[in-house]
């Protein structure tokens, strides 16, 4: 294939793109059309744009080139530049591309920039000109300063007409407000077949309120973010979603009870954070195989039979006692098991029912100051009903500690009744303290962990990148006197109740504040 090499006078992007200076002739390899146009898609936006300036052969391959990245990086405008001038040069050049290129070939469309009244008149046709039969990836998405963005309108917008084409695959609309105000999404479009190839939706800030059942046929990934829609509405998105494998809530609101139907038995993830409207949650799809629900608050959850659901996570007031109590009936496969709680009102209960699959096991409260009233020891409950745990993680890290400390107090330690937790291998402790139920949680798990290989006490904040060496300052991130206090009793309990009952066969690490940067002898 011989390339003849010019300067292009009718380019879309000549006028930006620096010129390499006439040549006369390249020979290249003799390849078809088809591997060219390949190759050229493989390019860059910017280097395909270099190619299109000095021949025209590569002209016509640019003029169909797939990938299509508006950025002001992309456009080689200064990206510390936002004044009208700046947007009017962007707004000139993504017309003169598009103006200039084909129809046919665009799959993926994105195009980052920052509000401007400007460019919402610009929005339709922009979209009407790139988004055509076999287009894959559409990003919409108002947020500011993010780099993965295709439309950038002004705060407040109310209303945007988009119009797709059938065969797109993927869109994503991101937007918001600084006034609050949510984009009405046109879902109609969406709507006679022209969802039927979508695979890919992601929405946020916006208010979607499908009142017809979608066709959504082939859509594998959803993802509703700050968007405002009821159980009706969502109902109607999700109706003909059988091949949906991702899902994704995040602050939805006025939902106050979400279903998840039984037709959609290829879901394997999902995950509800943040619907603070929300009440119940009804899973009936039978393959789930990950469910991580976070809020504020507890809500009603039923699994139906979900018997497939093997990693969990839940994080709510209370949700330590809630999972003991409620789980291992509904859920018995579960072998992760993640929870995290600011607030427990009553000790985890001894039940005899199990988790008979369990093996990673993490527990987080997450507080400034847990109730001291919370006995630490009642998580043994758990070591009992998961004969199979082999992991256990405990992150107890409290700015102030409440918990009667065993510094100073000559009583016994208490012998808690349990059986053998013979598989338990790997205990991590986050934030430990002096509290005197957790020494003895330590201390029952050493002698009743008969496989225990590694045991890890950690009295600091638990974050590597907070010591000095290293972060990139070389100097630790200063802790609390009361916190670095605090260690220093965590570690004194340490020395003096858990290490002498360690057997040599078990790991014993101890991390504590670095003594470069905290004088803890002072304390």
């Amino acid at each position: 294939m011989v390339l003849p090499i010019r300067p292009v006078e009718d380019g879309s992007i000549s006028s930006w793109v620096e010129r390499e200076g006439e040549r006369t002739e390249y020979s290249g390899p003799q390849l078809p059309e088809d591997i060219w146009c390949h190759i050229h898609s493989l390019l860059p936006m910017r280097d395909a744009a270099r190619a299109a300036c000095v021949s025209r052969a590569f002209l016509s391959l640019w003029r169909c080139h797939p990938n299509l990245t508006f950025s002001m990086e992309a456009l080689g405008m200064n990206m510390n530049l936002r004044g009208e001038d700046e947007i009017g040069n962007f707004t000139k050049k993504v017309d003169r591309i598009l103006k200039n290129r084909s129809r046919i070939g665009v799959k993926t469309l994105r195009i980052v920039f920052h509000y401007s009244n400007a460019m919402v008149s610009n929005v339709d046709r922009w979209l009407q000109t790139a988004v055509t039969p076999g287009i894959e990836e559409l990003t919409v998405q108002l947020t500011p300063g993010i780099e993965e963005l295709t439309v950038q309108l002004t705060p407040g917008i109310e209303e945007l007409t988009v119009q797709l084409t059938p065969g797109i695959e993927e869109l994503t609309v991101q937007l918001s407000s600084a006034s609050g105000t949510y984009y009405n999404f046109p879902w109609s479009l969406l709507a006679n077949g022209n969802g039927n190839s979508m695979q890919r939706l992601r929405i946020s800030h916006c208010v979607l309120s499908p009142s017809v059942e979608l066709g959504l046929t082939n859509m594998t990934r959803l993802d509703l973010c700050y968007v405002c829609i009821t159980e009706e509405q969502l109902g109607c998105l999700l109706h003909n979603c059988f091949v949906l494998q991702w899902m994704r809530l995040w602050q939805c609101s006025p939902l106050t009870c979400l279903r998840i139907p039984f037709h959609l038995q290829q879901l394997r993830y999902l995950k509800v954070s943040e619907c603070t409207s929300l009440q119940v949650i009804g899973i009936e799809a039978p393959n789930l195989v990950s469910f991580n629900f976070h809020d504020s608050h507890q809500v009603q959850i039923s699994f139906g039979v979900a018997l497939q659901l093997k990693k969990l996570g839940m994080s709510h007031p209370g949700a330590v006692c809630y999972a003991r109590a409620d789980l291992p009936l509904s859920l018995p496969n579960v072998e992760d098991l993640s929870l995290s709680s600011c607030s427990e009102v009553v000790d985890t209960p001894m039940l005899p029912s199990k988790f008979l699959h369990l093996k990673y096991l993490s527990v987080s409260f997450c507080t400034v100051t847990f109730s001291p009233a919370y006995d630490y020891c009642s998580l043994i409950s758990f070591f009992d009903a998961s004969p199979s745990l082999e992991t256990f993680f405990l992150n107890v890290l409290q700015k102030d500690m409440k918990h009667e400390s065993i510094v100073g107090d000559h009583s016994n330690l208490r012998q808690v009744p349990g059986h053998r937790h013979d598989n338990l291998k790997t205990v991590k402790i986050i934030g430990f303290s002096s509290a005197k139920s957790l020494v003895e949680l330590t201390c029952h798990i050493i002698e009743n962990a008969t496989s225990l290989e590694c045991l890890t006490l950690d009295t600091t904040r638990g974050h590597p990148w907070d010591n000095c060496s290293s972060n990139s300052t070389g100097k630790c991130l200063l802790l609390h006197l009361d916190f670095l206090a605090e260690a220093r009793k965590g570690l004194s309990a340490i020395r003096t109740y858990v290490e002498p009952k360690v057997p040599s066969r078990v790991k014993l690490n101890v991390v504590e504040p670095c003594r470069q940067c905290h004088d803890l002898e002072q304390l």
